[in-house]
């Protein structure tokens, strides 16, 4: 994986976990009583976001090689293991992409 790719990816990967923070950050703070077209927003926006990630990662590649192969489900049994220790979704996927990221640099 180019480092410019993994850059993006990282940059996209915090722009999610903003987009669940910072309305969660607006609810809790009381200082705005109207948040609902900030929640509307956000909410749409977050699943979206996902559902693109999926389609992104489900479309097979050109590569299809047995060392990508490996990278993939190692990268995968790092999102399970992540998810298992701390049962939170943006960790575990922000670590299963460090730990892909690492092995295709490698």
């Amino acid at each position: 994986m180019e480092w410019n790719v993994m850059v993006a990816t990282m940059v996209v990967a915090l722009g999610t976990y903003l987009l669940r923070a910072l309305p969660l950050g607006f609810a809790l703070s009381r200082r705005f009583e109207r948040v609902e077209k900030f929640s509307d927003f956000f909410a749409l926006a977050g699943p979206s976001l996902i559902a693109a990630f999926l389609v992104v990662s489900v479309v097979p590649s050109t590569e299809t090689s047995f060392d990508e192969l490996v990278r993939r489900l190692l990268a995968l049994c790092a999102v399970f293991l992540a998810h298992r220790q701390w049962t939170n979704f943006g960790v575990s996927v922000i670590i299963g992409v460090i730990v892909y990221a690492l092995l295709s640099a490698g």
